[in-house]
This record gives structure tokens, sequence and C-alpha cells, in this order.
């Protein structure tokens, strides 16, 4: 089963690091038609329906060419679309699977006719080839718009002929079909090669993983039928600050109706144009935070908000040369004064709970997290456990103490402290190699990889990258990989190589993940409201991530897999650090070989808790501070963001759960005001 939340999350990874917090900026504009018959067959749509080239491929560009061409009825409250393939190498399969995957060439369609101004509505997708069409909503029960279309709504004629292949479709939009508004829209071509069976790919806006990202498709303006357009250009600016990125974005909202809005690209000196149909608008930056620029003017990872109100109407006519006013914007510095010269968790005098909410809150709206949860661990106790913001900017639904978040790569010291269990049992060797269990067949062409043990895995010392296949379930893809290093000689982070250990863990016990943390784990520790799989029991607090105040709707985790798929909240996350102060579940002596610094990590992304030296133990990161050595774990699922912290000889220690993509600046923000003290200016 293909993990579709990885498979997007690094798509888009892979296919662009641009700003993700807006749309793409390609515009189109679709007139009222009428007398079109689903046929497969475009002689009976009018002449001056513009054909629109589909021109951005995924990865190497291909001989293939598509176009499309959109218009929409709105007594029949049907929206009508054409999209042309022209390919010499027609390949259809029969394969009785789902025609999304199929090695077949199809073409699918992104709507999202929702579109609102917020820009967090979803998106439908429906793939559509010549053995059929299928309909895939992803997490789709929070968007009522969305969810309303049904097969029911759609037809479809696919009808290839020489070199040409015709998707002609209609789309019934009921009620959400009016003119003088927009919609999302985008198109994925997938053409197979019948020799090589490698599949290209083409789409109208720039980037993949679009089911799951509005702000990733083209936006169509439904203009009335003798509408004019005019093209439009203006430029931003800074006001003061210039060591700032400008948004490489602004949104651009009519003022008869709010509903009609698009977004056009900004160039590296802040200009940027595009079509209008006649009216009065206004322009306002597309983003929230912007990031601050390095000495060697390299976007760095630190971010200030900027004023989104800040804003400039004008007017689209045809009597003028349409030149925006300059929209200057501005900027808030960091609220660091908050933060104490010492860390409070050190000093028993300064700590005090009003002071951390007004801290927290104050950050979580400088950086734009919808939703979070901090629970923080001192002497052994839990003293402070709150939650603040949203579970989904949509649902409004505040974050509780019952809320359960997605919390990453942190799983791993949870699956790392079962194997160290297993260890102490004598059920597994730390220094046996894993082949001898289990071989990991898609690397053994490697002689290095079987060479590869328990201690490397959990240490980062496996040779394994991240990822050798995008993600957790890519081993089963049956394609060869090969090592970076011989196992035991270098560092490298690697979530497959903690895959390939929890396929060991599993024959070894004869049990599944699951199983093996409930009892190793779980059940010691007394967690009982976490799962690394999306179980029932769960669902209802299933918190939404976000990529800044855009909900991330990804399929959610159903099978368990131990680098990253864990779900749980601050309280039973405490229960575990509380445990390990406590040294529960091992023994001294086992805890000592667990955190006992196995390899140094001599090139850091950055030092943590304002510390010097960086280092990874069996399962742990451990960072050498002024304060002593802080035990430390942070996850990244993009969406999802989070941080387990603790310095064990003084029992204090801190969890934060966050649910958007700016989660780890509150986590370093947190780190001073908690452990180290101000750092940052």
């Amino acid at each position: 089963m293909i993990n579709f939340k990885w498979f997007l999350f690094w798509a888009s990874i892979i296919f662009f690091s641009a700003n993700l917090l807006a749309h793409t900026g390609k515009i189109a504009f679709a007139y009222p038609i009428s007398g079109v018959k689903i046929d497969g067959k475009l002689n009976d749509w009018p002449q001056s329906i513009e054909r629109i080239k589909i021109d951005n491929f995924l990865g190497a560009p291909a001989s293939t060419k598509a176009f499309f061409r959109i218009g929409y009825n709105l007594s029949e409250q049907n929206l009508y679309i054409a999209v042309e393939v022209e390919d010499n190498d027609n390949v259809v399969s029969n394969a009785n699977e789902d025609i999304w995957w199929n090695p077949e060439d199809r073409q699918i369609l992104y709507l999202d006719f929702d579109h609102n101004p917020r820009g967090d509505s979803g998106v439908v997708g429906i793939a559509a080839s010549q053995s059929g069409y299928i309909i895939r909503k992803v997490h789709n029960n929070w968007d009522p718009v969305n969810s309303r279309l049904s097969p029911q709504d759609i037809k479809v004629q696919v009808k290839h002929k020489k070199d040409l292949t015709v998707y002609e479709w209609q789309i019934h939009l009921g009620k959400d079909l009016i003119s003088n508004r927009s919609i999302g829209l985008d198109f994925m071509v997938k053409d197979v090669e019948s020799k090589t069976e490698k599949t290209e790919s083409l789409v109208w806006s720039s980037g993949g993983a679009k089911i799951a990202m509005p702000f990733r498709l083209g936006d169509v303006l439904l203009t009335e039928k003798d509408a004019v357009t005019e093209k439009v250009e203006g430029v931003i600016s800074w006001q003061s600050n210039v060591a700032l990125t400008l948004p490489s974005k602004v949104k651009i909202v009519s003022e008869s109706s709010n509903l009609m809005w698009t977004t056009a690209n900004v160039d590296s000196l802040g200009h940027y144009t595009t079509e209008l149909p006649k009216g009065t608008y206004r322009v306002f930056s597309a983003v929230k935070n912007v990031n601050v620029l390095s000495p060697k003017d390299n976007e760095s990872f630190q971010k200030v908000r900027l004023d989104e109100y800040k804003n400039v109407i004008f007017e689209v006519s045809t009597e003028s040369i349409n030149k925006i006013d300059t929209l200057k914007l501005h900027d808030y510095s960091a609220p660091s004064f908050l933060i104490p010269k010492r860390g409070v968790l050190f000093d028993n005098d300064t700590f005090k709970s009003f002071e951390l909410d007004q801290f927290v809150q104050t950050y979580r709206n400088y950086l734009n997290i919808p939703g979070l949860s901090l629970a923080i661990v001192k002497d052994g106790k839990l003293i402070y456990n709150k939650q603040f913001g949203v579970e989904s900017t949509i649902s409004q639904k505040p974050v509780s103490n019952s809320s359960i978040f997605e919390i990453a790569s942190v799983s791993k010291i949870f699956f790392a402290f079962a194997v160290n269990r297993l260890v102490e049992k004598g059920l597994i060797d730390i220094d046996r190699p894993l082949f001898e269990y289990l071989p990991f067949e898609q690397i053994q062409k490697d002689e290095r990889s079987k060479l590869i043990t328990a201690r490397h895995v959990l240490s980062h010392q496996s040779g394994l990258p991240n990822w050798l296949w995008g993600g957790p379930n890519g081993w089963k893809s049956n394609n060869d990989g090969e090592l970076l290093f011989t196992p035991g000689t270098n560092y490298q982070y690697s979530g497959e190589g903690y895959e390939y250990l929890g396929r060991v863990v599993e024959k070894i016990t004869g049990k599944r993940i699951q199983e093996v943390i409930d009892e190793e784990v779980f059940l010691p520790m007394g967690i009982n409201n976490s799962s690394f799989s999306a179980i029932n029991k769960l669902m209802p607090n299933i918190v939404v991530g976000h990529t800044g105040d855009y909900p991330m709707f990804w399929d959610l985790n159903r099978e368990a897999w131990v680098a990253g798929s864990m779900y749980s909240n601050t309280m039973d996350m405490s229960k575990f650090m509380i445990g390990i102060m406590q040294g529960k579940g091992l023994t001294k002596e086992s805890y000592k070989k667990m955190f006992a610094p196995q390899i140094e990590n001599k090139e850091p992304f950055l030092h943590f808790f304002g510390g010097n030296r960086q280092w990874h133990s069996l399962g742990f990161e451990l960072e050498d501070t002024p304060n002593g050595r802080i035990i430390h774990h942070g996850g990244n699922n993009g969406d999802f963001q989070a941080r387990f912290a603790l310095q064990l000889e003084k029992k204090v220690g801190f969890i934060l759960l966050t649910n958007n993509d700016n989660g780890f600046l509150m986590d370093l923000a947190l780190q001073e005001y908690l452990f180290s003290g101000r750092i940052s200016n």
C-alpha cells in the first residue's frame, strides 16, 4: 500500500522548494458556452475559446504536448473542460487497478471549486484514462463544498485517434457555479512510454502534490460573456527593512466580490504582472511570514511577520495604462524581548505560568502557528500542560488536552526505547549484523550492507540515506539501493535504517510493531492515548497539519512505520519523559548505554539549546551546553513539527507539539526561554 502522505510530501520537496504559501500565479478565463456534447469530439466548442498550453514538466522534459480549454453554462450549472494530448505512443492498461496509479496514459483533473479567499479549501482529484475514471478526495470530510461532488456529477469521454487523445469533461457544480468568481484548477497529464515503461508528467502550474494543496493549483476566473481583460503591472517593496526576502506572490481580490481573486508571481525586484477583467481590486501580500537574508544573501531559517493587511486599491480599465501604485510592506520584529537572560527552568525564582502563557501566545501569533500543545516537566513532575490555538483553521476547534498530533521523527525515540528493552532482554544483539536476522534484499548488492547493526541504525551510522526511495514504504518498490559509506564510519541521519530495524524487530519477536511498542513502551510508561497509526480510538481528536494558515489534508497513517508515524499528545509524552527521569523500564546500566554518545555530528544544521557539540546516542540526540547535556529529539513532517527535550541530571524538560511548518521556530524560541536564555537578538 502506498503511503500517500509521504508520496506527496517528498514530491513537494523534489519538485518545488519555492514559497509554499500561495497560489502559482497561473491564470485562465472561462466564458459562457452552450451546445457542448460530451463525446470526445470538440467541433461543437466555440472557436473563440482559448486553447491554453499545459507546459510544465515534473522531472525531465518530455516530447508530449498538451492543451486545455474551459467554459461554463450557468443554466445547466455545468463546467466544461477539454484536454488534448498529442503523443505518438498510446499506452492502455487492462489491469483492474486504481486508475490513479495504473501504468497507462491518463489525465488527472484537480478542482477546488470552493476556492475561498483564505486559501484553505480542499481539492478533488479525478483521474481518467481509456479504462475509465476515479474520484479521489484526500481527508475530504472537512470541506462541505468539495465533498458534495459525486460520480453522478461527472461525465467524461476519452477518445484516441492517431496521435491525439481527447479528454472531454462535464462537471456539475450546482449552486456553486456562478459568474464573477474564481476557482482552483489544474491538470496532470501522465504519458507512459511503452518501451521503457517510464512515466512523463505535464502540469499546467508548476509542481506536484496538488491533491492536498489547493494553493498549488492555477486560477480560473469565471467571467461574463463580453468581459474585457487588461494587463496590469505593479511592484512591492519594503518600507524600511532591506534584509528580508520579498514575498514571492501577491493576492489580488475584486472589490465587487471577494470570491473573485487570484495571485501573481513577484520577481526578485518586486515586480509582478497579470491580466484581469475591468473592475476595482485590492492587492495584498499573499504570505504572512518571510525569511531573513543571511550574510551570504541566502534565505535562512529565521522568519519575520509582515503586516498582511497592508494593501493598495486599483482600477482596471481600457482608458488608461494599468499601473498599480507600489505596495510598501511593513515588518514586525520578533518579540525576543520576552526571552529572559537565563532559562527559566534553571532558575527557581523566574518560572511563572502566566508569563509563559503570554510568551507562547505572543510567539504563536507572530509565527502564524494555528495550534500547539506544550508540556513542562520539572523535578520529575508535570508542572505545566497547556494548549493554544485551533486544531484546524477551518473548524476553529480549540486545541485541547485530548488533541492528538503527529509527532513525526520524535517517534524514533519510542521505538529506540523498545529496541533497548529487547537488547536488555537478550532478544536482539545490538552488535550483530541485521543481515543475519533478516536480509535487506534491495541493498544486498552492496556488500557493506551486511555490516549494519542495530547500534549503527539507532545512532545513524548505518550508511543509509534518510530515504532511499522517497518514504517509509519505498523499499517495497524492489529497486536496488546502495550505502553512502561503510557502516560505523560516519554519521548520516536515516529513517530508512530505522524502518529496516523495525522489520527486523517484527521478524525476531513474531509481532507487529505496534504490539511491540505497546508491550515495551506504552504499558510500562502508562501511555494510553497514543499509537503508531491512526486508530479509530484517536480519530475524533487528530489535529490537522498546516503550511502557514493552509490545512494540509493528507491521508492519515493507517500503517505503523517506526521512523515517524506516531500520534500522541503532550500528556502521554510527559509520562514517557517522567518515566525516563525515574528510570522506569530499563536498568541503570541499560539507561547509561542508551544515552552514551556513539558518534559526533560534526556538521550539524545548527546547534540547539545554546550548545556547542552535538552527538547521537542509541536513539536520542545529545547537545553539550552550559547547562549540561541535553537529551532530545525533534520531528518534522512538514505540516507537523515537534520537540522532546530533557536535562536528565536536573530533571527538567519540555515537550512541544505544533500543527504547522513554523513550529520549528517556536521550538527554538522555547529552547531559549526555558533552557539557554536569550541567544538571538
